[in-house]
């Protein structure tokens, strides 16, 4: 019997990183695979390269942007996805308040991004971790390996994201 597949769809300013923490309890249930999301800037072809490289079947979880990506794949190939995981994530549009405040955040990278990280980094973080010095290194170091090109790309990504709440509703295969 052939394993099944999960492809693992990172957030903005993440990359495999990210999903370290629940990896070894992945590993023995799939053939795992980490998406790529700071390549382009449209959420449909962030969708098409991850998917690109997949198997027939796969199952996909998308974490914060990363559930863009895979709703966006659940609706290009709803016959290749198996499952489908969203973990603290939309299915709307991007709200037209938020779109300011993100062109804003774009353009105070630009000058300095390292700043504008250590400005997000506390809101991507819960309470309980935000004193853990290593954890905080941690994903502060991921996030500046994006880079500002790359963050640049997922900014305009999510500032033209399509609703997909139909998608999630009538997705064939199990969602969770």
């Amino acid at each position: 019997m052939t394993r099944p597949s999960l492809l693992l769809v990172p957030g903005m300013l993440n990359d495999a990183r990210v999903w370290d923490a629940v990896r070894g309890a992945l590993e023995p249930l799939a053939d795992l695979h980490v998406a790529a999301v700071d390549r382009h800037d449209r959420i449909d072809a962030m969708a098409t390269t991850a998917a690109a490289g997949m198997p027939a079947r796969f199952a996909v979880a998308g974490f914060s942007m990363g559930g863009y990506v895979a709703l966006e794949m659940a609706r290009q190939l709803p016959g290749r996805i198996s499952g489908v995981a969203l973990l603290g994530t939309s299915c709307r549009a991007e709200h037209a308040d938020a779109a300011p405040r993100r062109r804003a955040l774009l353009e105070r990278a630009r000058a300095d991004f390292d700043g504008a990280v250590d400005s997000v980094l506390p809101y991507t973080i819960h309470p309980s971790r935000q004193q853990d010095a290593a954890f905080t290194a941690g994903l502060r170091a991921m996030m500046l390996a994006t880079g500002i090109e790359g963050y640049a790309r997922q900014v305009q990504a999510l500032l033209h994201r399509h609703d997909q709440s139909a998608t999630a509703r009538h997705f064939p295969a199990a969602a969770a």
